[in-house]
Formats: structure tokens, C-alpha cells, sequence
């Protein structure tokens, strides 16, 4: 940033001391401190275009950085901290592109009981009425899977959010789903 300023800073400079000149050069009508007055303006115009690049690089790379899909890792570490036991094994990962617009953080895991009980342990979930989570689920979201024994628990937090957790009875695999409107 600090470049970006002292190129924009020194454009600026030269700009006004080329219309300085160039003022002086027409009360004096020297047409030669008149060219002087255009070269230091192009030198301004350079220097600001040097800015503005520098300014479009970094505003870029910015974009980029906030812009990029996190890995599954960091999606499981977001919704439930570190793994403590080192068993969980992410399937599928679905996060929303865009928050407010698409539904849901949908994931698919095999894990470990002790991992899943410090994951129902965080929330009060309450037994859910249904699988399904809300939206469009992805094709791979399939509790069913799971067979007749597998619990579903849900909380909502408020009424702008949702979870849903669908795990194995044997407590070794597992379909999550977080939602916000």
C-alpha cells in the first residue's frame, strides 16, 4: 500500500508542477517552458498509470484470496474446530459460491464416536423430524444410505439458521447439513 501511495503521491506532484509551468510558461510566453511543462506532464501521467497498476495488482490478489474455495479440511475445522481423534475422513464437500444465495454447507464423513460426540456435544440438538435438509441437496447427500437405524438430530440456533446431522448407529458415518437465510 505504502508503494502504491508514493507513486500516486509523486504523479500528483509533478502533476501540478507541470501545470505550474505551464501556466508560468504561457505568462511569459516561452514555448520552450511550455514542452518543459507537457514533459513533466507525461512524466505525471506515467507515474499515475504506474499507481494504478500497482493498485489493480493488489486489489486483484485480494479478490482472489477471499474469492477461493476452501479445501474440505478447513470447511470440517469451521463448522466443528480441530479434529481431536484424527479419524475423520471427509467424502464430499459442498460449500455455498455465494452465502445469502445458495442454501447450504452440505458434508459427507466417515469419523470416529468419540469425534462425533464432541460434535453433538457443542449444540443442543433435539431428534429431527425428517433426513432431508433444507434446499436442493447435492446428489451424493443420501442419509438413507445409513439404513433404518441412523439418528437425525437438528438445531436451529434462531430462525435464519439450520442444522441437520444424520449419523450411522454405529456412529462411524456421517451426513451434515448448515444452513442460513
Amino acid at each position: 500500500m505504502q508503494t502504491i501511495l508514493f507513486w500516486a503521491g509523486l504523479s500528483a506532484f509533478i502533476f501540478i508542477a507541470a501545470f505550474f509551468f505551464f501556466f508560468r510558461a504561457i505568462q511569459k510566453k516561452s514555448i520552450q517552458n511550455i514542452y518543459y511543462s507537457l514533459v513533466l506532464l507525461l512524466i505525471a501521467g506515467i507515474m499515475g498509470a504506474r499507481a494504478g497498476w500497482l493498485f489493480m495488482q493488489k486489489s486483484y490478489h485480494e479478490f482472489t484470496e477471499v474469492v477461493k474455495p476452501r479445501s474440505g479440511e478447513e470447511v470440517y475445522k469451521g463448522m466443528f474446530g480441530n479434529t481431536s481423534a484424527g479419524c475423520v475422513k471427509l467424502l464430499h464437500v459442498l460449500e455455498p459460491v455465494v452465502p445469502r444465495i445458495d442454501c447450504c454447507t452440505y458434508l459427507e464423513f466417515t469419523t470416529c464416536p468419540g469425534e462425533l460426540k464432541k460434535i453433538i456435544a457443542r449444540n443442543k440438538y433435539v431428534p429431527a423430524t425428517s433426513d432431508a435438509g433444507p434446499g436442493t441437496p447435492p446428489v451424493w447427500w443420501r442419509p438413507q444410505a445409513l439404513g433404518k437405524d441412523a439418528v437425525a438430530l437438528s438445531f436451529s440456533p434462531d430462525e435464519d439458521s439450520y442444522e441437520l446431522l444424520v449419523f450411522s448407529a454405529d456412529s462411524m458415518h456421517a451426513f451434515y447439513c448448515y444452513s442460513t437465510d
